[in-house]
């Protein structure tokens, strides 16, 4: 695999997020994938379905004018990645709600493609920000 491609693959996932993109993210998945999303109090959010993962990218992302993910240290180690990101998420209030994420990714060749397989997001921190 190439490193090269897993990190513009986590990249592309930060970008079309700030552009509200959707569509384009879920596109990055591979058709049998599983991405989950774990927050602080222990809530987890698994989706295994593309029209249900868009949906639920499409409501977490309009509660937000804008978004700004920032991704830091990224680790490739085989098909396997562990990146962070801090992703500012500005509120209409003016206020900003920070998260402190880690991602750990698993992916896999599609048409000569380089796609996540498995995507879990650990939000270890929410920061609120007036």
């Amino acid at each position: 695999m190439n490193k090269d491609e897993a990190l513009s693959l986590i990249n592309r996932w930060a970008l079309l997020a700030d552009q509200k993109d959707a569509a384009g993210q879920v596109a990055l998945f591979a058709p049998d994938f599983e991405n989950s999303t774990l927050m602080p109090d222990g809530t987890t959010t698994t989706f295994t379905s593309a029209a249900d993962l868009q949906a639920g990218i499409t409501e977490a992302l309009s509660a937000f004018p804008k978004t700004f993910h920032m991704n830091g240290q990224t680790e490739i180690l085989g098909n396997h990645a562990t990146s962070y990101c801090i992703a500012h998420h500005f509120k209409s209030d003016g206020g900003v709600l920070v998260m402190y994420i880690r991602y750990e990714d698993d992916f896999v060749e599609v048409a000569d493609e380089l796609k996540f397989a498995k995507r879990v997001l650990y939000i270890e921190q929410i920061e609120e920000r007036s």
